[in-house]
């Protein structure tokens, strides 16, 4: 058996948490528990998955896969009969949890509230799913204890709920201090800020009592106060947009602040319960657009599309305990990881079957070695409760959802339900597959959707991005030109047929149309990256500079922008800036290998031979057939005399399938 590390391991999960807002909070000394828990220990940015839906994300941090993987592709699922829909839970998913893997290795083990876990499942310590924590602010009392294992600990834990009624102007003060202005009766903000304090509370009860009493090995809860309060209240957080009115900017300006201010509070007890001796992981599955990027969706979108403009790709993490490396951070970090770390510091072997990799930079002594199972999937999961013991408690979180925007029906209807379930189920799960370089996986189902639905312009546009990865820039000129006849001008379809136009070599036709995209005022940095490609196209070194450099000051943590302005100033032979933006980017994303290969080409270019031969071994690594890194790696490696290995790689450059060295 590995080495164990952790004594005891608790998982916080604070959904859409982002150091954005944290960051300043703690520097100004208003989240000092945070702030001390990243000093003992360390922190980063974490990426997350595409596309960024809860039940997805929160799955792929569970089982440490993707949702092709798991099976839970979306929020709702059709009920076997397909007479309706139920929301996706623990019998939805395929894949074994961290939760599963750890009761079946003998660790006492307790889950609050996590993302589709209803119904409740049976493991080695106690299991209150998500489905309690809705009830606790949709008013519906459960009809059955499945939101509970083992039951006879539902009445213990139903004791500890927190209903919104109970929740008087005095609690509401911290986060709406000007309340008196608010007419209760008309503005229904603060009865919804009411409703998510509730489940809040209610999930940290039950939390903190498992901890302080009930014995335990590893532990994890859930939170999803942020992204819930956030879609409703981050839009009159300072500085004030445009389309917020004075009076309304004047009175909820503060929520925001307020709510990670009171989850600072809520970390506190449980790092005062868990102990000193324990390790802690804090671990958000996106990040929250909080500044120049928050988005005024444009006309035409639906309420889940608009939802889905306010994530930002980089999440928070942040880890401390014994073996923690102390004031230092992480970086390159995705959600896959977290449940490979989570077994590494258990002295658990990691699924080879688990894309993602331990974290054992974080760890003051790394392991020698990792040690590995093929998959953990051998055996059977205990069964849970049949699901829909309570289809009106499911029929109000269904609603809810469609409250805050993350489910947009074209009716109630039970049949278009289900049809729309399948719809999403079907796109979710090509844009996985496109997502994670798999697009030619994506084209047949998004083909389909677009026969079934051509004016579902998000349909559209995502067919056309898996064609262009797939390499078909011509398909991506037949799918899109023909919309303009149609009437229908977008600057995305610009941005696309600009990048097709790119593809196919006609240089001076890309920069037609991404001048217009760029003419329609976008602040999105993936187009000015677009742009800066166009101009390397043109050898424009100084325009694609600049295009670059406006793509990272949109938002500093677009990796394709440092990428792209770290190839610009390596042709412009600015070596040590370029190996700087590399390094940003390969930070920011690890697994992407064009970045570690053009930081090998400019620690080349500095001289600097053993570190490029690194980078550029890391690329090949992570793609193997990319035959100039090859190339490049031959070149390095027979400059210093290794002619076995540099004969290993020119044959990898040719095209032949090498294997690694003895």
């Amino acid at each position: 058996m590995p080495r164990r590390i952790a004594k005891k391991l608790l998982l916080i999960g604070w959904d859409a948490a982002d150091w954005k807002m944290m960051s300043p909070l703690m520097d100004g000394g208003l989240m000092p528990t945070l702030a001390r828990f990243v000093e003992q220990g360390c922190m980063g940015n974490i990426a997350t998955l595409r596309p960024s839906l809860s039940p997805m994300l929160w799955t792929s941090i569970a089982t440490g896969k993707l949702a092709d993987q798991h099976g839970v592709t979306g929020f709702v699922e059709p009920t076997p009969d397909r007479r309706g829909v139920r929301l996706v839970g623990s019998q939805s998913r395929r894949a074994k949890a961290f939760w599963n893997i750890t009761s079946e290795a003998g660790l006492k083990t307790h889950l609050v509230g996590w993302y589709a876990s209803h119904p409740a499942e049976p493991i080695s310590g106690a299991c209150v799913s998500d489905r309690f924590v809705i009830d606790s602010t949709t008013g519906q009392r459960p009809a059955a204890n499945d939101w509970a294992c083992p039951t006879d600990l539902a009445d213990r834990f139903a004791a500890l709920r927190v209903w919104p009624r109970e929740l008087g102007a005095g609690d509401l003060l911290p986060f709406v201090p000007r309340l008196e202005h608010v007419d209760l009766r008309r503005d229904p903000r603060p009865g919804k800020l009411a409703e998510a304090l509730s489940a809040c509370a209610t999930t940290h009860a039950i939390a903190t009592d498992l901890l302080a009493n009930h014995d335990w090995d590893v532990a994890a809860v859930y939170y999803d106060t942020i992204d819930r309060l956030g879609h409703e209240f981050m839009p009159y957080h300072a500085p004030r947009l445009d389309h917020i009115s004075e009076a309304d900017f004047s009175i909820y300006q503060h929520v925001m602040t307020g709510v990670y201010r009171f989850h600072d509070m809520l970390l506190e007890r449980l790092l005062d319960i868990a102990g000193d001796d324990a390790t802690v992981i804090l671990v958000s599955d996106h990040g929250f657009h909080c500044d120049h990027l928050r988005p005024n969706a444009p006309a035409g979108l639906t309420e889940a599309q608009t939802a889905a403009l306010w994530h930002r790709h980089y999440g928070a993490l942040a880890m401390r305990g014994p073996g923690i490396l102390a004031d230092e951070r992480v970086y390159g970090a995705t959600l896959l990881d977290v449940a490979p770390t989570m077994l590494m510091l258990l002295g658990l072997p990691i699924g080879r079957d688990m894309p993602g990799r331990a974290l054992v930079q974080a760890l003051k002594d790394p392991p020698p070695e990792l040690e590995f199972v093929p998959t953990w999937e051998t055996s059977a999961r205990p069964a849970s409760a049949p699901a829909d013991a309570d289809p009106g408690a499911s029929a109000a979180a269904i609603r809810q959802l469609i409250d805050l925007g993350y489910l947009a029906p074209d009716s109630l209807e039970a049949a278009a339900l289900v049809e729309q379930a399948d719809r999403e189920s079907k796109y979710n799960l090509a844009v996985v597959h496109l997502s994670t370089g798999r697009p030619r996986q994506a084209i047949a189902p998004l083909r389909e959707l677009v026969s079934s639905r051509p004016r579902e312009f998000r349909y559209v546009i995502t067919l056309a991005t898996a064609l262009a990865a797939a390499g078909e820039p011509a398909d991506v000129c037949a799918l899109l030109e023909p919309l303009e006849s149609q009437g229908l001008s977008h600057p995305d379809v610009d941005a696309a047929l600009g990048a097709a136009y790119l593809k196919l070599g006609q240089t001076e036709a890309a920069v037609a149309r991404l001048s217009r995209a760029e003419s329609s005022g976008s602040n999105d940095p993936a187009l000015f990256c677009l742009v800066g490609e166009a101009r390397l196209a043109q050898r424009g070194l100084a325009d694609a500079e600049r295009a670059y450099r406006r793509a990272i000051a949109i938002d500093p943590d677009s990796d394709q922008g440092h990428y792209g302005l770290a190839r610009a100033l390596y042709h412009a032979g600015q070596y040590e800036a370029s190996a700087e933006h590399a390094l940003r980017a390969v930070g920011l994303v690890h697994a992407f290998p064009h970045a570690h290969y053009v930081l090998g080409l400019a620690l080349a270019a500095m001289g600097d031979d053993d570190r490029a031969i690194l980078s550029i071994r890391q690329a090949v690594q992570l793609y193997p057939p990319f035959r100039e890194a090859h190339q490049r790696l031959a070149e390095l490696l027979l400059k210093r005399g290794d002619v076995e290995a540099a004969m290993r790689h020119r044959r990898a450059a040719d095209g032949y399938a090498v294997d690694p060295p003895a």
